[in-house]
């Protein structure tokens, strides 16, 4: 997370996006909603440090599948 975040400070980016659409098994969706959940905690903590009024966006793509667990991932990630 550590080097996500520092890509986002060093080019000045407002978030991250991340675009992994097709897990091909329960494990590969598990993983990715772990590592969504790292990343959107990493943002917040970077955007604490930064001080107040800072937020940084997480945005992903996804296919929406029983192997995905969008309720999961909906606590971290506003669904639109």
């Amino acid at each position: 997370m550590e080097s996500s975040v520092k890509i986002l400070e060093d080019y000045g980016l407002d978030g991250l996006d991340v675009d992994y659409e097709y897990p091909q098994n329960d494990e590969q969706a598990t993983g990715y909603v772990h590592l969504l959940k790292e990343m959107r905690e990493a943002l917040d903590r970077h955007a604490e440090s930064k001080g107040r009024g800072c937020a940084f966006l997480l945005t992903v793509r996804l296919c929406v599948s029983p192997r995905l667990r969008v309720p999961l991932t909906s606590r971290f990630l506003p669904i639109d």
